[in-house]
């Protein structure tokens, strides 16, 4: 059923598919300034925001937890571990 209504989309010349409406520069400056500005709360505290953060993340979705090297730690919310990634993201 779904291949049904995606094969026209997926064979369609550029001109039959639906206009794409893009956001006026303004707009988008706009929402960018909002979402920086959302986050000066946050920075102030990131130790203790990030930890908040993922452990709301595992109340949510607790199978989550296995895909971080951190999961078998003792005390999760006071690891070493945890407290990196929610403050600087994973290494690189």
């Amino acid at each position: 059923m779904y291949w049904t209504r995606i094969r026209p989309w997926l064979t369609a010349s550029a001109s039959a598919l639906p206009a794409v409406t893009t956001h006026r520069a303004a707009d988008v400056a706009t929402r960018m300034k909002l979402v920086h500005d959302s986050w000066l709360p946050v920075a102030g505290n990131l130790d203790a925001n990030g930890v908040a953060f993922f452990r709301r993340i595992f109340e949510l979705a607790p199978d989550l937890l296995q895909l971080f090297s951190f999961r078998d730690e003792e005390d999760l919310y006071n690891s070493r571990a945890l407290k990196h990634l929610a403050t600087v993201g994973p290494d690189r």
